[in-house]
């Protein structure tokens, strides 16, 4: 048997996150219909006040317009016809709201509940122009030209908007050009920032470290005031610690750090992009979906998920665990048969149910350090469990999905 060792990766082969557009909902219904505040949680309603420059006073105001605002603009496409140029809510400086319809060429003077105005541009119109620049996506010209970001319907402007870099005007204009749109539809935008994916965060994925290093996810947490953070292990990185994606980006910061007597840490997330999800990565295309953290039992099977070598599974053979690394003895770690490799430490060990179980530290593997699991005999690995680390930072376990 080799000795024992952790297992802070300093190679970097690459492993593939998991990245989608992130998207959110909110629904007003009944009890702002009748002008009260519709029953949301108390921290939706704080968002929504502090995010909209909302007073209490007001919020239940816009709840009211935008549950009419459907059934509104359902009556003025009728009314309309070809001249209807869309429908939007538009808030005033003092953070009233009304709701607006625009008309390209009609004799109608009003809509019910809603103010008219005149524009030049129908909403069929604009649509024609945006079908004209998507056709040209899969031009190898526009794969050249990074510079434009994005363009969209802008209904109160009554155009479309073609947003490119700062000092790329011209090639928005060509681009504009080249797919014979109606000029006078098309208006330009500059952005100092270019367009990223947001990336879903998940337990097993990896996260790089300063010098060459990685370390692998454990799970997502929040404290109460909703600040986001992800369990890995002390020994990845003392507080202060910047870590980043394998994109480059930058991810967190290591907020608390214990090693050695405990390997526990937390990173606090930084980027906003990274969106937080209740899954274990099973390196095999899917998740396993987080639904608490009870322990399991002595000789229950036990899966664990880390960058160096994917998803391994096991069982529990001890808990309360005292381990002496060279670099110091560290208590309370569950020992199991799960493989585990050098770059999975901070890793995902969950069960087959979903309940999560801890944080890898490290291994007494038969292979030599960094090897893939495919030879040797009985692997040795030891996790921190994942409710002492809990308690001890006041988190709470982000469940699924």
């Amino acid at each position: 048997m080799s000795l024992s060792h952790h297992l802070h990766r300093t190679l970097s082969p690459r492993t593939t996150l998991i990245v989608a557009i992130a998207a959110a909902l909110v629904a007003a219904a009944g009890a702002a219909a009748a002008g009260t505040t519709p029953d949301m949680p108390a921290e939706m309603r704080s968002a929504l006040q502090r995010d909209l420059g909302l007073s209490p006073a007001l919020l239940p105001e816009r709840m009211k317009h935008e549950a009419a605002a459907e059934r509104t603009e359902a009556e003025a496409r009728r009314a309309l016809g070809r001249s209807f140029a869309g429908s939007w809510l538009e808030a005033g400086a003092d953070g009233s709201v009304r709701q607006v319809v625009a008309a390209a060429g009609s004799t109608r003077t009003s809509i019910a509940g809603a103010e008219l105005r005149r524009v030049r541009h129908s909403l069929a119109d604009l649509e024609a122009a945006m079908a004209r620049l998507n056709a040209q996506v899969a031009l190898p010209m526009l794969a050249r030209q990074s510079q434009i970001q994005s363009w969209r319907i802008d209904l109160p402007t009554n155009s479309v908007v073609v947003t490119v870099d700062e000092g790329a005007l011209e090639r928005g204009i060509d681009f504009a050009a080249t797919s014979g749109v109606d000029a006078a539809a098309i208006r330009f935008e500059t952005a100092k920032v270019r367009p990223e994916l947001a990336v879903d965060l998940f337990g097993g994925q990896r996260y790089n470290l300063p010098g060459g290093g990685y370390c692998s996810v454990g799970f997502n947490a929040r404290n109460s005031a909703g600040t986001r953070f992800y369990l890995t292990a002390g020994h990845c990185g003392r507080v202060g610690t910047l870590t980043t994606l394998t994109s480059g980006a930058g991810l967190g910061v290591f907020d608390g750090s214990v090693f050695p007597s405990r390997d526990w840490a937390v990173v606090r997330i930084t980027n906003s992009t990274v969106v937080q999800r209740g899954r274990v990565v099973n390196y095999a295309g899917g998740s396993i979906l987080v639904s608490g953290s009870t322990p399991a039992s002595i000789g229950a099977s036990i899966c664990r998920s880390g960058a160096r070598t994917g998803y391994r599974c096991g069982t529990v053979r001890a808990t309360n665990v005292t381990v002496n690394y060279s670099a110091g003895a560290v208590t309370g770690l569950t020992e199991t048969t799960a493989c585990i490799g050098q770059g999975d430490s901070g890793g995902s060990y969950i069960t087959p149910s979903g309940q999560a179980q801890g944080v890898a530290s490290g291994g007494r593997l038969s292979v030599p350090p960094g090897e893939n699991c495919t030879t040797g005999g009985t692997p040795i690995s030891w996790h921190q469990p994942v409710r002492p680390i809990l308690s001890n930072y006041g988190l709470t376990l982000l469940l699924g999905p």
